[in-house]
Parts: structure tokens; C-alpha cells; sequence
């Protein structure tokens, strides 16, 4: 089975997203980015996965864990204890580099890194209690 792959971008002067999909030119697949001031912009995968409402995951995004925490999608770089390096998959992060988390099932989009939650995490955590 093969992932979908899609980007959003986040253009830092327009403060909005922009989502662009993998298509077919030059004989290959790419992506056309024809969306004025994209250098302005930050660029973040689509990680394949959907949270438990339904939601397309990024890069970026931040998630409540079953647990109740809120971390930040990021995309992972691993050193096994055999010295081989692991990339390409994406965790959650809680703000220090070294504790990576996998994301579930069941964990919630509530926002992003770029767009200001309306409240902290912990009040959006207890309002939302009766969502789990």
C-alpha cells in the first residue's frame, strides 16, 4: 500500500496554508507550485495518517494524546544503538528533541505550530474531556 503524498505550506506574510498535491508532468510526478510568494513559505508533508475525527496529520500540527498531552507532528531521525541512522517517519515531540512519541489512532488534531491556539493546552485538554 502507498501513502498519499501532499504538502501544505504556510506562507509566513500571507499567515494562511496552501495544500498541493503530487501531479503528473515531465514524465514523472512533482509538485507545481504556482502560488504566488511560495519562498515566503514553510513546507510540511502530509503524514498518510488521519486523527480519530477523521483529520489529515502534518507536519506541524499539534496533537492531544490519549494521555491529554499536546506535541508537535515532526518529522523523525533516529540512531539505532548500532550506529545505522533511521529517517523518514514522522513522531510527536513534546519540545525536547530526544523524546520522540509515536502517533496513535485515537490522539486529536488541535492546531498547529503557526496558528496561536484560542486557549493553553491544558483548558482545551479539560473542555474536551468528553471527546475521548
Amino acid at each position: 500500500m502507498t501513502r498519499e503524498i501532499k504538502f501544505r505550506a504556510w506562507n509566513k506574510e500571507l499567515q494562511e496554508f496552501h495544500f498541493v498535491e503530487l501531479t503528473d508532468y515531465m514524465s514523472g510526478k512533482g509538485i507545481m507550485d504556482d502560488w504566488v510568494d511560495s519562498e515566503n513559505s514553510i513546507w510540511e508533508q502530509f503524514t498518510g495518517l488521519k486523527d480519530s475525527k477523521g483529520q489529515e496529520i502534518y507536519e506541524g500540527d499539534l496533537v492531544r494524546t490519549t494521555a491529554g498531552h499536546v506535541r508537535q507532528v515532526v518529522y523523525g531521525k533516529s540512531l539505532r544503538s548500532d550506529g545505522v541512522i533511521i529517517i523518514g517517519f514522522f513522531e510527536i515531540q513534546d519540545g525536547n528533541p530526544d523524546h520522540l512519541y509515536s502517533i496513535h489512532d485515537d490522539d486529536v488534531v488541535v492546531g498547529n505550530i503557526h496558528e496561536p491556539l484560542p486557549e493553553s493546552p491544558a483548558d482545551w485538554v479539560k473542555r474536551h474531556e468528553a471527546d475521548k
